[in-house]
């Protein structure tokens, strides 16, 4: 599930940002700025218009220009008038922007700085997170490969893998086909009793013997 991006600038906001002999300008932000694509964003400038004050400011036109975010002071609390062109800041405001001017000039850091270090510290954090994650990965298809080349045991014989009759069904079944195995003994008779003899009395055989 993708991060929700932190905003930075919102859609027409005002930014004051350095300008020259310790002075600040003043800008309008044409679409959302967000902390993790601020280096550079597109602005269109305002203008001083006809007042000794120094507080009201004019956009003309609709040409945008890049900025780099080091130059941003803050943002500036404006009035603006219904035409959306006109933009009035008052005294308190002014004083207030030259003083975070000053102090950025000083080496004092700006607002928005802390808000693009958070989002520096969450990026390296995702990313660490997400090396953990690809070693683990590689890790286990390694293991998952390994195991694929080891040689597959060879299927045992038929006659290896059957079970020993006798033993799979015990003594008792092995004792019956002992008994069924063995021939059952032929009875002789009285006539074959005696070696070479017979009794009956017309048998020539014997009668041939008998001389």
């Amino acid at each position: 599930m993708a991060r929700k991006r932190r905003l930075l600038f919102g859609r027409g906001s005002v930014l004051a940002v350095v300008g020259e002999e310790g002075m600040f300008w003043l800008c309008q932000v044409p679409q959302n700025v967000y902390a993790d694509a601020a280096d550079v964003f597109n602005v269109r400038w305002l203008e001083t218009a006809d007042d000794d004050r120094g507080l009201k400011y004019e956009r003309h036109g609709t040409e945008k220009n890049g900025l780099e975010l080091e130059f941003v002071v803050c943002e500036a609390a404006t009035k603006v008038d219904k035409s959306g062109k006109k933009f009035e800041i008052t005294k308190t405001e002014k004083k207030r922007l030259e003083k975070a001017l000053a102090e950025m000039k000083a080496g004092a850091e700006p607002s928005w700085k802390k808000v693009i270090d958070e989002e520096e510290a969450q990026q390296e954090k995702e990313e660490e997170e997400e090396e953990i994650e690809d070693d683990k990965m590689e890790v286990d298809n390694g293991e998952a490969e390994e195991q694929d080349k080891k040689p597959k045991r060879r299927k045992r014989k038929a006659d290896e893998e059957d079970v020993d009759e006798d033993e799979a069904d015990g003594p008792a079944s092995k004792a019956a086909k002992d008994k069924k195995g063995k021939k059952k003994p032929v009875a002789k008779t009285k006539s074959q009793s005696k070696k070479g003899t017979c009794q009956k009395y017309h048998c020539l055989s014997c009668e041939g013997s008998r001389k």
